[in-house]
């Protein structure tokens, strides 16, 4: 049993397939946070524009916007974290980072460089950009250029608002033990989506309802 924090690639499923065969349950989704330094006057970005930086047709704050922000400073995590694998898949379609972009091993050191950089712009994962704080600033994101952009909250995540979420699944083989088996019996059911819910993740399998009271609206 393993835990999968992004979807499998084709070659990697059929390399699972041929070995002993394979199985995902989708359990959770989870945010990725766009993430700059808080001295950038940049608000939003787009899933458009935020992949021509990755692909390094984008270079300058300019181009957003950031008339003197000069050379936009791009950051994903390093290829061994999957954070790296799921920007590749979701915004550049598979194909490559440009060479220009810089890939600490450690998310950790991706937000400490945006935190000290007034240039550098990053994605990571949701709970780190929200251990950093006010050390750095999460923009919101439209799914496209001219579409509203979306601010990464509780709620946006967990009624998959947010236009970058990433699933969690767990994977196992064709036939799994029994344990196994109940195990992800219980997290797909109401009490382990409880639980999901509760550690700030969004539910996969079962439906999420908001509800305002008036005060809240107020």
């Amino acid at each position: 049993m393993s835990l999968l924090l992004r979807e499998l690639t084709d070659p990697e499923v059929e390399a699972a397939i041929r070995r002993n065969g394979m199985q995902a349950f989708p359990v959770a989704w989870d945010a990725v946070a766009v993430i700059v330094n808080p001295a950038s006057p940049i608000e939003q970005i787009s899933r458009t524009e935020l992949a021509a930086v990755y692909r390094g047709g984008t270079k300058e704050w300019a181009s957003l916007g950031w008339r003197q922000g000069g050379e936009i400073i791009a950051l994903t995590a390093g290829p061994r974290l999957g954070i790296y694998a799921y920007l590749e898949q979701a915004l550049l379609g598979g194909d490559p980072y440009a060479a220009t972009v810089y890939a600490p091993a450690t998310e950790e050191e991706v937000v400490e460089v945006v935190a000290t950089r007034r240039n550098a712009l990053a994605c990571v994962s949701r709970p780190l950009a929200e251990a950093a704080g006010s050390r750095v600033k999460t923009l919101r994101v439209a799914p496209a250029i001219g579409l509203e952009s979306i601010p990464l909250t509780r709620e946006t995540l967990v009624t998959r608002g947010y236009p970058l979420l990433k699933p969690i699944s767990i994977a196992t083989s064709a036939n799994p033990a029994s344990t196994v088996s109940n195990f992800i019996n219980f997290v797909s059911g109401m009490d382990g989506q409880r639980i999901i819910a509760r550690h700030g993740y969004a539910p996969a399998s079962v439906p999420i309802q908001i509800i305002r009271t008036a005060e809240g609206a107020e």
